[in-house]
């Protein structure tokens, strides 16, 4: 059996039309089975033009299967809806809302996957909407996806397979999730957050990242609001000389996270992490690279809502090329669209604004902690 690390290509995309397009040509080339899981499908004009690529693919006999969040899609249009189903597209919602008593909610499925006749894959943080790709009035959010072929899109096939019949999905074998490739090859692996099913794999590998980088850390995070320990690790990797660097959103879509973030400026900026903050456009990206030689790309935010809450999906790549490339990407995002965070604007900040940003900064993280409360796991049986 090859290992299913295995991969022919690898390329990393970027969010707007190069992306779509991309996707748009994956649907119009499959000959056999389709798999769309998002967040977010809206019916939009983005939207309304992948739904007709996969009426189209149904056509010509293609297995189509849509999985999307309950809530994240709750907003779909009955009449997408049906022209989906009435054209024989399998499509299910992910964990729907049911107002009962006691009230509970089930975990999301924040992941964004696709996968195409289990040969090529597409896994990164990017929702279908217009607001992912952009138009002449408006610049798209900055997000990162990543385009795979080969073997390892049957792992992912599979996945995708396990998540629509609301089944188990399969454990990696611990000397994967922990071992290091040989040197001189290159690896791509999957990596899946989902506390109900005691997978932990990316923000162990965060954890991992940061603990042992020698030479540099870029962190790209759309909703950076860790647990302390992070914060610490990110502290620690700059007092030993690790040039630390977060870009963050200089602009955002969640009420009042601009000013909780904020609360976590001093203590990072003391240890020397330097933070950017990303002006063109709202920052939705997570992603990592460490030394130039490692990076993760997915859906995976720094925050408690993906940690204890929902089912995410990244993918490490161990590969200098690629790292490096990607680096030397973010790099010139630093350069071009962002504006360093100055120590002396929050090392010496107001005791109001400081009181101001803590008290934000505490509402977000028990607001998440309640609902974590509200969470059981919703597994379901698959259906006899």
């Amino acid at each position: 059996m090859p290992n299913t690390s295995d991969f022919k290509s690898i390329e990393i995309l970027q969010g707007g039309e190069g992306y779509f397009q991309r996707l748009l040509w994956l649907i119009e080339s499959a000959r056999e089975v389709i798999h769309l899981q998002y967040y977010i499908l809206s019916d939009d004009p983005s939207g309304r033009e992948i739904q007709q690529a996969l009426l189209n693919a149904r056509s010509r006999g293609v297995e189509v299967n849509v999985l999307l969040d309950g809530v994240g899609s709750m907003n779909l249009s009955r009449r997408f809806r049906k022209g989906l189903v009435d054209a024989g597209v399998t499509l299910r919602f992910f964990s729907p809302v049911k107002f009962s008593i006691p009230f509970r909610t089930g975990r999301r499925l924040h992941l964004k996957l696709a996968v195409f006749d289990r040969s090529f894959a597409l896994v990164g943080g990017l929702n279908i909407a217009e607001r992912y790709r952009g138009n002449a009035e408006e610049p798209p959010w900055l997000d990162f996806a990543v385009l795979i072929e080969g073997d390892i899109c049957g792992e992912l096939a599979e996945l995708a397979a396990s998540l629509l019949a609301k089944r188990p999905y399969p454990k990696i074998p611990i000397k994967r999730l922990l071992g290091k490739p040989p040197l001189g090859r290159q690896k791509v692996e999957v990596r899946l957050n989902d506390v109900f099913q005691g997978r932990r794999e990316i923000r162990r590998g965060y954890n991992r990242a940061i603990s042992s980088a020698r030479k540099s850390l870029t962190v790209v995070a759309s909703y950076f609001l860790p647990k302390r320990r992070m914060v610490k690790l990110l502290c620690k990797a700059a007092s030993r000389g690790v040039e630390v660097r977060l870009i963050l959103p200089g602009q955002s879509d969640v009420l009042f996270y601009g000013t909780a973030v904020k609360y976590l400026y001093p203590m990072l900026l003391k240890s020397g992490v330097r933070l950017f903050e990303y002006q063109p456009a709202v920052l939705h990206a997570k992603a990592v690279v460490a030394d130039d030689k490692w990076c993760s790309i997915g859906s995976f935010n720094l925050n408690d809502l993906s940690e204890l809450l929902s089912i995410e999906l990244n993918i490490e790549i161990f590969d200098e090329n690629v790292a490096c490339a990607f680096q030397e990407r973010l790099d010139e995002i630093m350069q071009r669209d962002c504006l360093e965070a100055r120590a002396e604007d929050y090392l010496k900040a107001s005791t109001f604004s400081r009181f101001k940003r803590k008290l934000f900064y505490l509402g977000i993280i028990q607001s998440i902690r309640l609902l974590h409360w509200f969470t059981e796991d919703n597994r379901e049986t698959p259906p006899s």
